[in-house]
């Protein structure tokens, strides 16, 4: 309604609302998403490193994994001379997660990614 359009904190201004880990977790997963679809890269850089540190030290690695595989989309999307690489070195990274939680589709799907990637 208009009403909560005009009162709803932005996505920017939500320095004076008090966030949970959850809440700060889905934040960063929109903005990283949203960012990212609008070629806001520093934006869509930053989040995906938030949102994949707080699942790092929290021991979420299926979502750190799936994260990892979304920031290399990211950067492929973005096509720049040095995103091939980025892209390489975060697939890896998920690959290592999905090969220590032993989730064989997984492997092989971020394998396919990898061999698929320009040399």
């Amino acid at each position: 309604s208009p009403k909560f359009a005009t009162t709803a904190p932005s996505s920017r201004d939500l320095s004076k609302v008090q966030m949970g880990a959850k809440d700060q977790w889905n934040l960063w997963e929109a903005e990283a998403s949203v960012a990212a679809a609008e070629k806001h890269w520093p934006e869509a850089w930053a989040a995906f490193e938030a949102k994949s540190a707080l699942e790092d030290r929290a021991g979420m690695r299926w979502f750190r994994a799936r994260t990892l595989c979304r920031w290399a989309e990211a950067h492929l999307a973005r096509g720049e001379p040095d995103d091939v690489q980025r892209a390489r070195e975060l697939l890896a990274q998920a690959l290592a997660e999905y090969e220590a939680m032993d989730v064989p589709f997984y492997v092989a799907r971020t394998k396919a990614q990898l061999q698929s990637l320009p040399a």
